[in-house]
């Protein structure tokens, strides 16, 4: 049973990946209306609590339960150097967020350097422009919208890919190890994000890495989950509003 839950969640990346990357594709270079982007936001959260809520079925369905994938008390078990490394690199990346936020909106300079960056390097990235263009939210609404697109995000991608899919590996490859366990489901999460091109892909394994030993220190979904989505929610930070 395992392995056809494994093999539905590989299907589940494969197929979403396909469509994100066709959706790309066609709207990179045009001109992308408050409409477009919101309907781009809400898809997006259907297809993720969709595929949660298949997850959850999968569970009822078999032995497996809520603390299984995750949903324990934080405890730290591991050396204690590896925690303290983990959690001084969630720190670092939480702090430097923090402070793209708070400059975006204590000033304006910053706001324009942002923008004139992005306007810059929109030709130069494929990754600039996919985040520019498409994903980056511009108006009031956008901005609502985004936010719970992040928190689905948050949620979501932390129950499939550190909660289920680090439960799937080890189950249906016993000896695998866990540091194996993190790099496969840091890799599968960048290859989720392949419409982003190869920067993306870079940068959300490398995300999905820190994720991953985030889980593995704290034992706990509930720390990944609120990082990720302050992560994804402070790029609603980074344009004006039109």
């Amino acid at each position: 049973m395992y392995i056809c839950f494994f093999i539905a969640v590989l299907a589940y990346f494969t197929l979403t990946s396909a469509l994100d990357a066709r959706k790309t594709k066609r709207l990179i270079n045009a001109s992308i209306t408050e409409k477009v982007r919101v309907k781009w936001y809400v898809e997006a959260i259907i297809w993720e609590w969709g595929a949660v809520l298949a997850v959850l079925i999968m569970c009822l369905l078999s032995d497996i339960s809520f603390k299984d994938i995750g949903f324990r008390q934080i405890s730290f078990e591991y050396d204690f150097w590896f925690n303290f490394i983990i959690i001084a690199l969630c720190g670092l990346l939480f702090a430097l967020l923090l402070y793209q936020v708070i400059s975006y909106l204590a000033s304006a300079k910053y706001r324009e350097a942002i923008q004139a960056k992005f306007t810059n390097d929109m030709d130069k990235s494929h990754y600039n422009a996919v985040m520019e263009n498409l994903l980056i939210p511009r108006s009031k609404k956008e901005k609502q919208a985004f936010f719970w697109v992040s928190l689905t995000a948050g949620i979501c991608e932390e129950i499939l890919l550190r909660g289920f899919l680090f439960f799937l590996l080890q189950a249906v490859f016993p000896n695998i190890t866990i540091i194996l366990v993190v790099i496969i489901a840091s890799v599968l999460f960048g290859l989720w994000h392949s419409y982003q091109g190869l920067q993306g892909v870079i940068k959300t394994t490398l995300a999905g890495a820190l994720f991953g030993c985030l889980y593995l220190v704290t034992g706990s979904l509930i720390p990944g989950i609120l990082l990720h989505f302050f992560v994804d929610y402070s790029s609603a930070f980074l344009l004006s509003e039109e």
